[in-house]
């Protein structure tokens, strides 16, 4: 089975991979820098099974990947086709699940499939639609805005979870949230709330790691005991059916 999935940026690909490598037994294949659509591509496989793992680059950039998929999938084999697809953003605004849900019911429509049912989030359902020699196809569609009731990032997300496993770094996580939200009291530098979630995440790893970041920062996100986290677990549950 082939599937595919869709995130936003290099942090987000990084902390998604190392979960499904931590927790659900996929390993890491290979990088797939062919496909221009994505800012990185990577390839995982469990079993006979084949997840790809492509960071849009941006929020305002995975439609137009959600749309290259769709058609993608029309014109593919049988054997090359995608059979699940998932997009996973960040709930940094109000509205966010309503502004992609309707951008997933206008990309589909255009492109001809149909779905048994109204998509929600969290939730998989099943589209239809005819391939380029009048063949009908079946595609599993999830769609994941976490976390699922607050606004918030999967930076943020997980020093929450941090937050709740480890007290001493809890008490870190608290003290660098108070210092960003008063360092730029104009908003001269971080004016949108991307930013400064982003500041958070880094000036956290900038702390834990204050030599060699990348390679530390990688080493820690890859040794995160993802399976202690409930909140993640409940988060990623959906990814298990892959």
């Amino acid at each position: 089975m082939k599937s595919i999935l869709i995130c936003e940026g290099g942090t987000d690909l990084t902390l998604i991979q190392y979960y499904l490598e931590r927790t659900e037994d996929w390993k890491y294949r290979k990088a797939d820098n062919r496909d221009e659509s994505f800012f990185i591509k990577k390839v995982l496989q469990k079993d006979e099974n084949i997840l790809e793992i492509g960071a849009a680059g941006s929020c305002s950039k995975i439609p137009a990947c959600l749309e290259k998929i769709l058609k993608y999938n029309l014109f593919a084999s049988v054997s090359e086709r995608y059979q699940n697809l998932i997009i996973i953003s960040d709930r940094d605004e109000a509205g966010t699940f309503e502004n992609f849900k309707e951008i997933f019911v206008s990309k589909l429509t255009e492109n001809n499939y149909t779905c048994n049912g109204d998509i929600e989030n969290d939730s998989w359902i099943v589209c239809k639609s005819n391939d380029a020699r009048g063949k009908q196809m079946t595609l599993r569609i999830l769609l994941l805005i976490i976390p699922f009731e607050d606004t918030g990032a999967l930076e943020t997300f997980l020093l929450d979870a941090v937050s709740k496993e480890n007290e001493y770094d809890k008490k870190i996580i608290q003290n660098i949230k108070t210092f960003v939200d008063n360092i730029d009291p104009e908003r001269k530098y971080l004016n949108r709330r991307r930013y400064v979630t982003k500041a958070n995440f880094d000036v956290y790893f900038s702390i834990r790691t204050p030599l060699s970041q990348f390679t530390e920062r990688k080493n820690i996100l890859k040794n995160v005991p993802w399976e202690q986290y409930e909140s993640i677990q409940s988060c990623f549950g959906k990814l298990r059916e892959l």
